[in-house]
This record gives structure tokens, C-alpha cells and sequence, in this order.
């Protein structure tokens, strides 16, 4: 009886793979030992189910998957188990995981990680876990270490990347959908935010409320792992935001990201305008390398749309300036002003608190060992704040004199408010506690090149109970951000 002769596709010919031999319709593997070059990563990751089902010649067991519309193979002979999915290219694999020999390019399986850089390419990124990852063409190809100790290499996956389009239709699922499609898994907090996290894709999906329609999709280089799919144009996490800038050209915004009330500059962020929302890329200083990357789309169908004809200037620099005192001032000028201090106390970064009356002017030492005040904390109706608002105040009297042209009926209680958003940040809103439903904040900002300063109102039972006006430390060098 004649031999079945199978058609390989001729890539696999250029591999140490195998000889082909088969009698009634039973392939042959004659080598344990696989090995490839990246070009070849193009052609083994454009196979069919099909043509991979031919290649293992039926030694290959269909194994449970986390989602129906993820199908998972394992071809028993050869140790590999290959995905396929609908979500990138239904058509072709969508990642192929390597558990025993194999040679991609001289990195192997069970390679140590001391003789892993020589092999590497000179644009990898790695995880604190050890996990390395880089890109040939459009396909990530990961390594995975045996344990956080870096010993071996236990695992290399091919993956194809990702693109923002294919993730944004999932966005108008329901998270149950998500979880029973594609795995991964699903929350839903206090505050009544989405949240979806898909590990295999490596990204998570967050709705913030049905009344909001607002939803960010982020990819992550998390904590534990540098296995992230995700590519926009080329630009990715793990890469630089000066790499991602020759990529992807001049940003929409470009500058500091901070964090809490006191405004504590956290790295820098990078922003494009990207299929009708915004893409920010993170990294933890300025011009250092990536580790997320979030798409936020804002649909405002349900927001009183501010009027068109309201000042730009809603909070600026002149907002801080209290009775000739300003932020940004030394002791030395605010006393010459003020007088001597009622009180003097300890504040952050070996800073002081010069208490006046009703007043609380905190000052912060910097790196000229001069105290400069950080920020100005009003307590009590004596003293008028910015634009003559004090504590004792409603709501509205302080919206109405911030050029805001509606009233606090007219928003909905239980989600965040925007007052004005000025191109891509919010440079007014007011805030709600999730639990009370009632207003319990407003805040203020305004940011420049030189100075990004804040006014936080607190609101309790809708007047004003404590007002402070605050100025980022990154101004006052003591969190350097160097050109």
C-alpha cells in the first residue's frame, strides 16, 4: 500500500523538525528537538487549524480552555500547546506555548538564565518576575522562568499582538459575556464600576456605571509579569517614552501625572488622540520605560454638556494668591506679610505649619533649605478664599463663582461630575460618596509647564466645611523633574 503523503508548509522544511513518513494516514515525528528562526516565527504563526492538525498527524488532545471562543490544543509528542481565537485572527493561531525542547533563535527551553542575554535581542523588556518579552514583526514571543530566582527558562510562548481596534467591540459586551467568551475574570465594586481583567490576552476592561458610560481598557505590565500583547502602531509597554515618541510622532499632552490630594507627581505621561479617545502611555520618570498603557473613551450622552462660551481660566495661578500671600512664597516673605505665627507646627518633609487666626499656611522644606509654603488650609468662615468663596458656603455658591452656568439640580447624585474639562484634564469636578450619595467634594486645577497647583473644597451636608489650596512638590524640586 502507498504511503499518505502529507503537504507541509514549506517553512517547516527549514526546520530540524521532522521526516515525514506516514502509512494509513499516521504521521511520524522523528525529532524531538524543534527549531526555528525568527522569520520562520511568520510562517508557523499563519497556519490554519487545519494545516496544524496535519502537521501533528493526529497526535494532538483538545483541552478545556477558560473561554468558549478560545480553543486550546496540546500535540502530546512535541510538548506545545496551541491557541486559537477570535478575537485577533479567527483564521490563523493565535499563540503557540513551548514546554519542552525547542530552539527559537538559540533561546531554549530549559536554557539558563545567566546564558539567556547573549541570545536575546537588545530591545527585550523584563518583569520583576523574570519574565522577558520582545517583538519579531507583529508577534510577541515571551520566555517564562522556573521561578522568581531566574534559574531557567520553563516555558517561551509566540503570541500575536494586539490592537486597540480589537479589543474596543468587547467594550459593548456584558462582563458576563466577556468571562464566558474569553475567560479571565470579572468585578463589580461598592462605587458600581466594571471591572474585567483577561490574563491570557493581557489586558483589563473597566465600565465606571450604566448612568456614565465611561470605559478604559488598560494593558499593564503588572507587578508580577511583563506578558502584555497590546500594540499601537508599534508603540507598547515596555519601551520608552522616547521610542514611543519617534513611533507615534508629537502627543496630544505631554508632562507630569500625579497622585492625591497632594498632588504628588507619580512619572510622566504621554497622550495621542487614537480612534475616538485618548491613549495615555505611563512611566515612572520622565523619559523612562512604559508600564501601562490605557485607552479611555468618554461617552457624555448623559452629561449637561458646560456651555461653550464659559472661561478657560475657570482655576488659574491668581486663585492662589490670599492676601498678597501665594503659593510658592518662603517663611521669610509670608511672615514679612502675615507677622509672626499664632502656632508652629511639624508638616511633611521636615516643613512647617504657621498657624494665623483662621488660617494654616504649610510650608515644605526644599532643597534650598528654605521653608516654601505648600499649601494654604482654611477652616473657618473669617477668611475669604479664592474668588471670596468660605467655609459656610452652599455648593452652588461656590460652582457660581467658578463661571459654571447650571445649577447643582440639574446633576445626577450617584456619578462623578464634570464642571469643565479642558481637552484632556478635568480642571474642575465634584465628587460623590458612593455609600451616602450625597456631594462630599470639589476640586480645582490648573496646570502649566512651570505649575500645577489645586483647590480642594470639602462638602458636607452641601455647604463648605474646609477649603485647601495645594501646590504640586514637583515645583518646588523636592520630586526633581529633569529636562
Amino acid at each position: 500500500m502507498k504511503k499518505k503523503i502529507i503537504i507541509i508548509p514549506m517553512f517547516l522544511l527549514s526546520m530540524t523538525l521532522f521526516i515525514v513518513g506516514c502509512n494509513n494516514a499516521n504521521t511520524n515525528v522523528n525529532n524531538n528537538s524543534i527549531s526555528i528562526y525568527y522569520p520562520d516565527v511568520i510562517d508557523l504563526m499563519s497556519m490554519s487549524k487545519d494545516e496544524v492538525f496535519d502537521w501533528w498527524g493526529g497526535n494532538y488532545i483538545k483541552i478545556p480552555s477558560d473561554g468558549e471562543r478560545i480553543e486550546k490544543y496540546r500535540d502530546i509528542k512535541n510538548h506545545m500547546i496551541i491557541y486559537f481565537s477570535d478575537l485577533v485572527n479567527s483564521e490563523k493561531i493565535d499563540s503557540i506555548e513551548f514546554e519542552d525542547a525547542v530552539d527559537i533563535n538559540g533561546i531554549r527551553v530549559g536554557m539558563a538564565y545567566s546564558e539567556l542575554e547573549k541570545a536575546l535581542p537588545k530591545d527585550y523588556t523584563k518583569g520583576v518576575d523574570g519574565t522577558i518579552q520582545f517583538m519579531y514583526n507583529d508577534f510577541y514571543i515571551t520566555i517564562v522562568p522556573v521561578s522568581y530566582e531566574d534559574t531557567e527558562v520553563a516555558l517561551i510562548k509566540i503570541a500575536r499582538s494586539i490592537h486597540l481596534k480589537s479589543i474596543q467591540p468587547l467594550s459593548e459586551m456584558s462582563m458576563e459575556d466577556l468571562v464566558r467568551n474569553y475567560g479571565g475574570d470579572y468585578n463589580l465594586y461598592d462605587d458600581g464600576t466594571e471591572n474585567y481583567v483577561n490574563g491570557y490576552f493581557g489586558f483589563t476592561l473597566e465600565r465606571w456605571g450604566d448612568s456614565l458610560q465611561y470605559y478604559s481598557i488598560y494593558f499593564p505590565k503588572d507587578s508580577f509579569s511583563n506578558d502584555c500583547r497590546m500594540d499601537i502602531s508599534g508603540a507598547r509597554v515596555g519601551l520608552s517614552n522616547k521610542e514611543i515618541l519617534n513611533i507615534l510622532g508629537e502627543p496630544f499632552f505631554q508632562g507630569q501625572f500625579i497622585q492625591g490630594d497632594n498632588m504628588i507627581p507619580i512619572g510622566e505621561l504621554l497622550v495621542y488622540e487614537i480612534l475616538e479617545g485618548q491613549v495615555c502611555f505611563y512611566s515612572y520618570e520622565r523619559g523612562g520605560d512604559c508600564y501601562s498603557v490605557e485607552y479611555h473613551n468618554w461617552v457624555a450622552d448623559n452629561f449637561i454638556k458646560p456651555d461653550a462660551k464659559i472661561k478657560e481660566d475657570i482655576f488659574n495661578l491668581s486663585d492662589c494668591e490670599i492676601g498678597r500671600v501665594k503659593l510658592g512664597d518662603t517663611d521669610k516673605q509670608v511672615r514679612k506679610i502675615k507677622g509672626e505665627p499664632q502656632s508652629i507646627d511639624d508638616w511633611y518633609f521636615d516643613g512647617k505649619v504657621y498657624g494665623y487666626d483662621s488660617v494654616e499656611y504649610c510650608f515644605v522644606n526644599s532643597d534650598a533649605d528654605e521653608l516654601i509654603l505648600n499649601q494654604i488650609i482654611f477652616t473657618t468662615d473669617q477668611t475669604q478664599g479664592p474668588r471670596g468663596i468660605k467655609v459656610g458656603d452652599s455648593i452652588n455658591d461656590v460652582v457660581s463663582k467658578f463661571y459654571s452656568n447650571y445649577t447643582i439640580e440639574e446633576m445626577a447624585y450617584d456619578k462623578l461630575w464634570n464642571l469643565y474639562d479642558n481637552g484632556y484634564f478635568v480642571r474642575g469636578f465634584i465628587g460623590f460618596n458612593y455609600a451616602s450619595g450625597e456631594i462630599d467634594r470639589i476640586l480645582y486645577s490648573y496646570l502649566d509647564k512651570e505649575n500645577t497647583v489645586s483647590l480642594k473644597i470639602d462638602i458636607e451636608n452641601g455647604i463648605v466645611i474646609k477649603m485647601v489650596l495645594n501646590k504640586c512638590l514637583a515645583d518646588m524640586e523636592l520630586f526633581p523633574w529633569d529636562a
